[in-house]
């Protein structure tokens, strides 16, 4: 991890982001056939391909993923309107994005990941950076979120990854409050939420002891970042409570 490159990560992301178009990305389950996608299910899509499509660094990628987007939020703002899977499945051949062989033939060999989930997080991360860089049209740190937040809610394919997350947020864990008033970027805190989970994570599997707080920056490189902060952080307790 630590000798880990810009470009094995990007690798990981872009894998990713294509991976969970094809293999994720799935209509909640209905009473109902076929297969289709409805508002609910629209929706959130909409919020994530707009993100994605600003905010990912690849040039052949963009135009695709905003016109993908732009069909998905057309199709939304239609409530009596459904997209069957069969349909969705054609709009991204037909934008010539890769098939599910295609991903799956061409899994990065230069990466530090060895689960989707890793993987997911490099996407998350190179995602949230954008804003922070500036690039050309990026999405806002709030509108970053609400996309990132959209897809993990209704999308995420690891259900105890998934209610996890919707539990922290619910709970405004790592600095959510701050993050709503602006006072911390959506990068900085999708890095506090990822440590986290790999501090809780390790602890589960008895990788660490003793428990090590992996508050990102550290205190004693930015003290200002933590000034007012609770002195325990509370992924800790979590961690301890697992090892014993």
């Amino acid at each position: 991890e630590a000798h880990a490159v810009f470009s094995s990560r990007l690798e990981d992301a872009r894998f990713m982001l294509l991976y969970t178009l094809r293999q994720w990305v799935s209509p909640a389950a209905k009473p109902y056939k076929p297969r289709a996608f409805t508002h609910d299910d629209l929706e959130p899509l909409a919020l994530w391909l707009n993100v994605v499509a600003r905010n990912f660094p690849d040039a052949v990628l963009a135009p695709k993923f905003l016109r993908l987007a732009t069909f998905v939020q057309e199709s939304a703002n239609r409530p009596e309107f459904a997209v069957c899977v069969d349909d969705w499945t054609k709009h991204l051949d037909d934008l010539g994005l890769p098939t599910t062989d295609e991903i799956t033939a061409a899994v990065p060999t230069q990466t530090t990941c060895e689960t989707e989930t890793c993987r997911l997080w490099t996407l998350i991360h190179i995602l949230t950076v954008a804003p922070q860089v500036q690039w050309p049209h990026a999405s806002s740190d709030a509108d970053t979120f609400q996309g990132i937040h959209a897809f993990l809610e209704n999308y995420f394919r690891c259900e105890v990854c998934r209610k996890h997350y919707l539990l922290q947020v619910t709970s405004a864990s790592y600095g959510k409050e701050e993050l709503d008033r602006g006072s911390v970027s959506v990068a900085v805190y999708f890095w506090r939420f990822h440590n986290a989970v790999s501090t809780r994570i390790a602890a589960e599997k008895k990788c660490i002891h003793p428990v090590l707080d992996r508050r990102w920056p550290q205190s004693e490189s930015c003290q200002k970042c933590w000034k007012g902060g609770p002195p325990q952080w509370s992924v800790i307790d979590e961690a301890e409570m697992a090892l014993q």
